[in-house]
């Protein structure tokens, strides 16, 4: 894996700042590569029932996959199999454009969880039109910590990280 030099602003550095980094990268590519040539923009829905949606890039396909209905929460769930991996990306697709907020609520009313919505998919061949994304996500993390009761770590006076650190 490679890995990059990063440039942080002096004052993320100044005492009394904590900066605590994590990354998690996953550089997986399809086990059955959607076609470049099939890739095309398409109108994707969005929650905004008021909104018509955005235009994006869609990879399309017809690709073997794990999929299952599911009747109760109104979805669709399909497995994409990652390459050289055991680990796969999952869609949970409500068969209402405006029902992601639905089936969160239903999973969170019922017995049912993620595990299950995984479980149980019987391989099939199925027309997959996804749009090409990224995922990036930034938290941010003091009053989270603070609330927990990291307190002390956040001032300049009682902070004390002698121990896990060396200069």
């Amino acid at each position: 894996m490679e890995h990059e030099r990063i440039s942080l602003k002096p004052e993320l550095l100044a005492a009394g700042n904590i900066l605590l980094v994590d990354t998690m990268v996953v550089r997986a590519e399809w086990q059955d590569k959607f076609s470049r040539h099939k890739t095309h923009k398409r109108q994707f829905a969005s929650m905004d029932p008021n909104s018509t949606g955005i235009m994006v890039d869609a990879m399309t396909g017809v690709l073997t996959v794990g999929w299952k209905r599911d009747e109760e929460l109104k979805v669709d769930v399909v497995e994409i199999p990652l390459k050289g991996a055991e680990l796969g990306f999952y869609i949970v697709l409500p068969h209402e454009t405006q029902g992601v907020l639905d089936v969160d609520k239903q999973l969170l009313a019922s017995s049912r969880t993620i595990a299950y919505l995984a479980s149980e998919l019987v391989p099939t061949a199925v027309h997959l039109e996804i749009p090409k994304f990224r995922l990036h996500r930034v938290l941010y993390l003091k009053k989270i910590l603070q609330n927990m009761g990291i307190v002390l770590a956040f001032s300049a006076e009682t902070a004390d990280f002698s121990s896990i650190i060396s200069l």
